[in-house]
């Protein structure tokens, strides 16, 4: 899936085939509603989506409402039972709950990877 972005949003671009045809087609991502939009061509698509997401903002701001999508900070991890294990040892051994160790690894690796790295 390819991503194009417009006014902090972040919009998806995928390609379908209906008969003969291909159309473009994506949605507002990172938002608490359901926002698409559909082009004929390639294009035509980021106008579409640039279209989706101006009215978007105004009918956020139309409702009082906030635009981008929340999150929570929690999330579930499945990591299997022998890395958990290891997990939880490195955390006691470094006199660290489990949580901070794995927020501590996420941020470096987010880090390093928005940094070029």
């Amino acid at each position: 899936m390819e991503t194009i972005k417009y006014k902090g949003f972040t919009g998806s671009i995928e390609i379908s085939k209906e008969g003969d045809e291909f159309i473009a087609h994506g949605k507002i991502l990172f938002i608490n509603d359901l926002v698409t939009y559909e082009a004929d061509d390639l294009q035509s698509i980021e106008a579409k989506f640039k279209a989706a997401v101006d009215d978007y903002i105004d009918t956020c701001a139309h409702l009082r409402i906030e635009p981008h999508k929340s999150y929570s900070g929690s999330f579930n991890v499945r990591i299997g039972p022998e890395t958990h294990q290891r997990l939880a040892r490195f955390a006691l051994q470094n006199d660290k709950k489990i949580n901070s160790v794995v927020k501590d690894a996420v941020e470096e690796h987010l880090d390093q990877q928005f940094s070029g790295s």
